[in-house]
């Protein structure tokens, strides 16, 4: 009886092991805005510019889960820890003012994100909390001080990151200045 016993415990620490924790709930909805005022990278949110999965010979799996009608990006990192996103066509970001991405991880993850833009490639680091979506924003001053030049942005890589999976969702750029028509109408007529 105590070998059946064993045998059902291991079994069951066995089965636990094999499933993998992912979110529950979507990130959080991102603001509405005009779409002046966006460019998205990936997010149901917004149209996005395009892109495809980079794996870049790194060994990482890419897919997609939907949760509440919400794409979110997952990824699971080999030993060589990077990937990203191959963008389409060349994004034109210096108008915009902020860079937002959301990211949720089983366990505390700390990377690098890289915005290419050709030389040189420099990162920010970002740090996602464990079991939860930790929503991240950087200026995009802080990466034009880095010397990129955010009007040539070819891809997204995501790098340092140890093996494991973890999700991505919402990467946008957005302007956040809050501009005040004082123009008066033209030709306005009432009735």
């Amino acid at each position: 009886m105590k070998t059946n016993a064993l045998l059902l415990s291991f079994l069951g620490s066995a089965l636990s092991l094999s499933v993998m924790s992912q979110p529950t709930v979507s990130a959080p909805t991102p603001p509405e805005l005009a779409s002046s005022k966006v460019i998205s990278v990936y997010s149901d949110a917004y149209t996005s510019v395009g892109y495809s999965f980079g794996e870049c010979g790194s060994g990482t799996t890419t897919s997609e889960i939907t949760l509440e009608s919400d794409k979110i990006a997952r990824f699971t990192t080999t030993g060589l820890g990077y990937f990203g996103w191959q963008l389409n066509s060349t994004v034109n970001a210096i108008g915009m003012t902020n860079l937002h991405l959301d990211v949720w991880a089983a366990e505390t993850t700390v990377f690098n994100l890289f915005p290419i833009t050709g030389d040189p490639e420099q990162s920010k680091q970002v740090t996602a909390a464990a079991n939860q979506w930790t929503s991240v924003e950087f200026t995009v001053e802080e990466f034009t001080n880095l010397g990129l030049n955010m009007g040539n942005i070819t891809q997204f890589k995501f790098a340092n990151v140890p093996s494991k999976t973890f999700y991505v969702d919402n990467v946008y750029f957005y302007n956040s200045s809050t501009e005040v028509d004082t123009e008066s109408p033209a030709a306005l007529t009432a009735s």
